[in-house]
């Protein structure tokens, strides 16, 4: 549920306002909290690269829109392989 995703969200993108968790935590509907835990970590360190290669000198965290595309592409690929967001067939 929406309470429990947001929870998940909170746990890891501290830097984002509550307004922002929810936002996620929207378009993350349907994904298990492991999902959710695994599209926070791939956001950060997708921006900790670009960092690293010196490609963002602007942020210091990442920002919502990170979060979203990350949850989005997930989403997306579940979606296009017909798994559904759980990944059951």
């Amino acid at each position: 549920n929406f309470d429990t995703r947001k929870a998940v969200i909170s746990r890891y993108a501290k830097q984002l306002s509550d307004a922002e968790r929810g936002r996620v935590a929207e378009v993350t509907a349907g994904l298990s909290c492991r999902d959710i835990k695994e599209v926070c970590e791939h956001a950060e360190r997708r921006f900790a690269s670009r960092v690293l290669k010196g490609e963002e000198r602007r942020r210091k965290v990442p920002e919502l829109q990170e979060y979203l595309s990350t949850a989005k592409e997930r989403l997306g690929r579940y979606y296009a392989a017909g798994r559904g967001a759980h990944g059951a067939v």
